[in-house]
């Protein structure tokens, strides 16, 4: 046995060279290093959760100015406590959509990571806690805080991804966003994520070229609800 076996068998760690890492396996020396963009200078957390997403970058991208948006009391306190030990990151209480305006949804408390603004996708259990919550568009909020780039924009929303995207049209068209991390479902059966295609149906047109599939989630493959991350990267970062 080679030692780089015998490595993966006493620790459970898998070895790899890293320059011949697969694409799609390590998110941020794709961007850093094998796109050849350097690091992230601001990054938008969109359905930010209790502060997941925040920690993730902020160990790998220390650097990064991060805007994170979580609409949901309970979690956004836990996201505000996170952001504290963090320099560099801005909490948002509000989610982003097509449009301001406000909108009440049923909660899962235990479960916070499937809380959605799709009607169709909240808790429809009797007793499931109503809050309301606040809506503004990604545009607004870069206007009013003179943000005229994004580096990294991170949709993680539970299908409501293309809301987020169509109030961020002018971002969009604008050539303003160097990548789009996004959470996709696959099969028509995965009724929670934004299908993949309906992704790059929209954000063709707008500049943006598939890259590669992160974070593959295929516990439940066979019932067509496996899921993961899709990372677009704009033309005018690497015009031909």
């Amino acid at each position: 046995m080679n030692i780089k076996k015998l490595i993966s068998k006493i620790t459970g760690y898998w070895l790899h060279k890293t320059t011949t890492l697969p694409i799609g396996v390590d998110l941020f020396y794709d961007i850093n290093d094998r796109l050849e963009f350097g690091e992230l200078k601001t990054v938008f957390d969109v359905g930010a959760n209790e502060g997941q997403t925040l920690n993730w970058v902020k160990h790998h991208q220390p650097a990064a100015t991060l805007h994170s948006f979580e609409p949901v009391e309970k979690s956004f306190l836990k996201l505000k406590a996170m952001a504290l030990k963090r320099p560099g990151c801005t909490v948002v209480h509000t989610a982003l959509g097509a449009e301001k305006g406000s909108m009440d949804i049923k909660l899962f408390e235990e479960h916070s990571v499937l809380n959605s603004l799709k009607p169709g996708l909240m808790n429809h259990e009797v007793n499931a806690k109503t809050e309301t919550i606040q809506i503004i568009r990604l545009d607004s909020y870069c206007m009013a805080n003179n943000i005229n780039r994004i580096d990294l924009l991170k949709i993680d929303t539970e299908g409501f991804e293309l809301e987020v995207l169509q109030g961020a049209g002018k971002m969009l068209d604008d050539g303003s966003i160097s990548f789009i991390y996004a959470e996709v479902g696959f099969q028509s059966q995965n009724t929670r994520n934004t299908r993949f295609k309906e992704l790059i149906h929209f954000l063709e047109p707008k500049g943006f070229l598939f890259y590669a599939l992160y974070q593959l989630d295929a516990h439940e493959w066979k019932t067509g609800n496996h899921l993961g991350n899709a990372l677009f990267v704009h033309r005018n970062i690497y015009p031909s």
